[in-house]
């Protein structure tokens, strides 16, 4: 029973860390941005966005593996206990030092033949910076994919408190370390040696987390017969994922570069990372339940219709709040965004209002249902994610080809919206109701009754757009303070059920989590 009590207790301190670490990377981004790019210019920056982006792809290598860990995690341990899970262990530790080897290698590759990713997009001296960011960042990505074992496992120990602890520390020690370099003049090659700095020391910290705390142990022989073709088998569907998930986040930087310049590329960074915080709003919630979810699919009554009524209401409860929380910051960037972008980043930063608003409407809806996402791989059907962002990812690229030549970054965010709505709004949709077992019908039920808490703070938003000009940071600050109070105050009073009150109370207090 303590040990309920305190595995409630991480997640509860891990959602509230989560949100702080989400609070402070919006208030750096506030104070460090404009800074950054005022030393950087926007072809610096963005060619720094460009390598980030490049380099992020060879992340696919991971093939999937990651996110089966917690799934073969908890089959181990149930079939073979503490031994089995150190085998598992060997296991990972062996397939990802040989992937982070293999990426390295790649980037090492690439940094020589920048031309086939650039072609003529990029000058002499940005091919130069280019190859040194790319040997950097691989370096990390080395680093970043043997520790990743040691992440997943404590992940599934529910160690939520350190893992999100550390997350925090690296938002806040990046633009710290990177600041006194690029005003030294070392540019995009001085945040690319901070960032690799920061993220090594973490990986480190992670390791030794692992082993000292919670006797991580690896056993690198005596393997199960056939585990490393399920472990496959099953990461190779989450690996297709990942592939699609990757071209979706970063194929317009790469698409843009190529066709449009830098310049383009750094109007579409700002608006991506705006919308990078938005989703944050969500994963912060979602991610604490990982262990959760797949004991929920594992241990429960199998029977049909119970097992629908339970991962309806989890599908539902998680829902219902990712959505109140995401219809304030979507509602609140519509009203407020555009002259916050102008005061924050400066006039010729203006399209990057219309790249956010066409990829944060669209992503709200899969942002409600990320649980499902972890349901899916613990009913080992996560098949059809992976099909149909496959569709996805392919409709995207078409389409900012096309888009792009005319209408640069806003292009782009059009095809990657749309491909999202419908990948998700309709098709994900029906396979949720169909294939995996949730009551869809239910859930947007629910979903849509919350809409009469926000009809006032919606209303009273957007007389607040059509009349009012947020032209200085006061104004815009007591504009923003005026509508969220107004807008948690009704949904509050009208929306909240009282389940949900007690969830939000607990967040803060001692009382029963979800």
């Amino acid at each position: 029973m303590n040990n309920i009590f305190a595995i409630r207790s991480e997640r509860r301190v891990g959602v509230i860390i989560s949100y702080v670490q989400t609070a402070l990377s919006i208030i750096i981004a506030l104070s460090y941005m404009p800074i950054m790019l005022g030393i950087l210019g926007k072809r610096e920056y963005g060619l720094y966005q460009t390598v980030c982006s490049v380099i992020a792809t060879l992340s696919i290598l991971d093939l999937g593996f990651t996110g089966s860990y917690t799934h073969f995690y908890f089959r181990q341990k149930n079939e073979g206990g503490e031994d089995a899970v150190s085998r598992l262990n060997g296991l990972f530790i062996t397939v990802y030092s040989v992937i982070g080897a293999t990426a390295f290698i790649c980037g090492t590759y690439l940094l020589r033949h920048l031309e086939v990713i650039f072609g003529d997009g990029l000058t002499d001296l940005e091919y130069e910076k280019a190859g040194t960011m790319m040997l950097l960042l691989s370096f990390n990505l080395l680093t970043t994919f043997v520790s990743g074992v040691f992440s997943a496992y404590i992940r599934t120990q529910e160690r939520f408190v350190f893992s999100e602890s550390l997350s925090l520390i690296r938002t806040v020690a990046s633009p710290f370390v990177q600041l006194p370099l690029i005003t030294l003049g070392f540019g995009s090659v001085g945040m690319t040696v901070a960032r690799f700095a920061v993220n090594l020391v973490c990986d480190i910290a992670i390791v030794i987390y692992a082993l000292t705390k919670l006797r991580f142990r690896a056993v690198f022989s005596g393997s199960e017969r056939g585990l490393f073709g399920k472990v496959f088998a099953f990461s190779s569907l989450i690996a297709l994922n990942m592939i699609v998930d990757q071209i979706n986040a970063n194929i317009d930087n790469v698409i843009l570069a190529r066709i449009c310049g830098t310049a383009e590329v750094a109007v579409n960074a700002v608006g991506v990372m705006i919308c990078s915080y938005y989703t944050l709003f969500s994963t912060s919630i979602s991610k604490v339940y990982t262990p959760k979810i797949h004991r929920l699919v594992h241990d429960g009554d199998h029977e049909r219709n119970a097992e629908r009524n339970r991962l309806t209401e989890f599908f539902t409860s998680i829902g219902r709040i990712q959505f109140m929380i995401l219809a304030l910051v979507s509602s609140g960037f519509i009203i407020f965004g555009r002259d916050f972008i102008t005061l924050w980043a400066g006039n010729s930063f203006k399209d990057a209002y219309a790249v956010c608003v066409l990829r944060m409407l669209p992503a709200t809806v899969p942002l409600i249902q990320n649980v499902g996402i972890e349901i899916q791989r613990a009913q080992h059907r996560h098949y059809y994610r992976a099909f149909v962002y496959s569709g996805m990812a392919f409709a995207n690229v078409v389409m900012t080809l096309l888009l792009a030549h005319r209408f640069g970054s806003v292009g782009a965010a059009f095809a990657t919206g749309t491909a999202t709505l419908f990948a998700n709004g309709l098709i994900m949709n029906y396979i949720y109701h169909k294939k995996i077992n949730i009551d869809v019908l239910r859930f947007w039920r629910s979903i849509l009754s919350l809409l009469k808490g926000m009809i006032v703070p919606f209303t009273l938003g957007a007389l607040a757009f059509i009349f009012v000009d947020f032209t200085s940071w006061i104004t815009l600050g007591l504009g923003i303070v005026a509508y969220s109070t107004v807008y948690v105050f009704f949904v509050w009073r009208f929306s909240a059920n009282e389940d949900e009150k007690q969830h939000i109370i607990s967040m803060f207090g001692k009382k029963k989590t979800v």
